[in-house]
């Protein structure tokens, strides 16, 4: 991969003033540095995570967008899918999302009636996640569209190419494995812990409530003024 630079700038190196300062060459730049300076577009991380952003904006454009889905909602729909009955955190452990991200966007497809909460017949206090029977018919209209997007993908390569892409893939995954999330609740302002095993991150036990209880004080006599 190139780098286009559309404007390009030459240094100015006219020697009309004495006090000029002298521009290296490229040449002895690179004789000064002990290795070679980093390509962007060469990098492979950053080529990963261009592909990665560009998949998913065609799957939005393609799919998401006009179903009013965001890409961790679309994420969590086919968590529950594949697995049934998880939790939030088994969603979490599992999409490599942080559990903000989760908490959100099972909060938004519950309000659009695509999945909702039952008891874990385990632990009555755990609650785990279902999808709806509009959440199901949902997830079978997106996922041939996504299935697809990916076979136009992987056609740019022959089989043997696209099972050692697949294998490299995992490879570098085991490589870099997700970092674990802090799970601390002791502190003055952890999060409150959810039904779902999630720390809820709307409600927070620190500053927040204090400031949550005046404005209902000063909402509550506002209102006794109006009627008295």
């Amino acid at each position: 991969m190139n780098l286009v630079v559309t404007h390009p700038i030459a240094p100015d190196v006219s020697t009309d003033r004495c006090d000029a300062p002298t521009v290296p060459s490229p040449a002895e730049l690179a004789s000064e540095r002990p290795l070679q300076p980093l390509q962007l577009l060469s990098y492979l991380p950053y080529q990963i995570g261009l592909l990665s952003g560009r998949f998913r904006a065609a799957l939005s454009r393609r799919a998401l967008d006009e179903r009013d889905l965001s890409v961790p909602d679309w994420r969590v729909l086919v968590l529950i899918g594949e697995v049934g009955y998880p939790s939030a955190r088994d969603v979490v452990a599992n999409s490599d999302m942080d559990h903000v991200t989760v908490h959100r966007a099972v909060m938004r497809l519950m309000a659009k009636g695509l999945l909702h909460r039952v008891a874990d017949p385990g632990n009555r206090r755990l609650k785990l996640l279902q999808l709806t029977r509009a959440g199901a018919d949902l997830l079978d209209q997106v996922s041939p569209i996504a299935r697809q997007l990916q076979d136009q993908m992987l056609d740019a390569l022959t089989e043997e190419e696209a099972a050692v892409f697949r294998a490299a893939m995992e490879k570098l995954l085991k490589r870099f494995p997700r970092p674990s999330e802090p799970t601390s609740q002791s502190s003055a302002g952890a999060a409150a812990v959810d039904s779902d095993g999630l720390q809820a991150p709307l409600r927070s036990t620190g500053a927040a409530p204090a400031r949550r209880s005046v404005s209902s004080a000063r909402r509550a006599a506002r209102r006794r003024r109006q009627l008295g």
